[in-house]
């Protein structure tokens, strides 16, 4: 079991990465272990790692006195962070989300674990950072809407990125907005992806968004309250985004 290679949800918070997650490890084949906030908080590390990371990929960078290479190094740190989610998942097959940190570090992510399943999950960017302001505010913490529009573009620019460079060996592209229309057939699509038997999830699930049980169209309307220099700034910033990804014909239609 410890050879199977774990499932890692990769998108921003409020994207769906809460409801996909839970749904899969309600498989008898997935261990179902959150987020692991230790690599996350763990800032210095992270940094360190991307700049050794990109040494040797631009300056062959090595450390001859140990007659070991930063890949090597790199690697060492991935079996280290491997041995304590597997720890977390008594040595089962585990699936694993960290909002926003997957997907931000996904080049790092991959190096630790180059043959998991990656599952880059996105929601149109109006939505999302309008449920999650209202998650913030809900919890009295500071939000900055013009630096959200920014994480959910450069988001975008990341996924793009995967799918037109092949960085990442598997990896599964999820729409929030098919799944409302769909999710059983996307779910069992998602079930081959990571192979494991194809089942039915209890609905809803572990996600804040689904205890209402608020019809679909909720869910693609959070942004309609926006004022008009909301919706001006989004466009500036991400309008581009929403025409690529196929949300609106243009800035002009919304």
């Amino acid at each position: 079991m410890k050879d199977k290679q774990p499932v890692f949800v990769c998108g921003l918070a409020r994207s769906g990465t809460s409801w996909i997650s839970g749904s899969l490890g309600q498989s008898d084949e997935l261990e179902y272990i959150g987020e692991s906030w230790m690599i996350s908080k763990l800032d210095d590390l992270t940094k360190w790692c991307n700049y050794i990371l990109e040494s040797y990929k631009f300056n062959n960078f090595t450390w001859k006195e140990y007659s070991s290479d930063s890949k090597f190094f790199i690697r060492s740190i991935g079996n280290f962070y491997k041995d304590l989610l597997y720890k977390a998942s008594d040595g089962k097959r585990f699936i694993e989300k960290t909002p926003n940190w997957n997907l931000g570090n996904i080049e790092l992510l991959s190096e630790f674990f180059p043959d998991a399943y990656y599952v880059l999950i996105y929601r149109d960017g109006r939505n999302q950072v309008e449920s999650y302001e209202k998650f913030l505010l809900d919890k009295n913490q500071f939000f900055d809407f013009r630096e959200c529009c920014e994480k959910w573009s450069s988001s975008m620019d990341k996924i793009n990125l995967i799918k037109k460079n092949a960085q990442i060996n598997n990896y599964f592209l999820l729409r929030y907005e098919d799944m409302l229309v769909d999710f059983e057939g996307i779910f069992e699509d998602l079930c081959d992806f990571a192979e494991i038997k194809r089942f039915v999830p209890e609905t809803p699930c572990d996600n804040s968004s689904f205890k209402q049980s608020p019809t679909h169209s909720d869910f693609n309307c959070r942004w309609h309250s926006w004022t008009d220099e909301k919706k001006s700034i989004f466009k500036q910033i991400a309008g581009k985004q929403l025409i690529v990804w196929g949300y609106v014909d243009s800035n002009d239609s919304w």
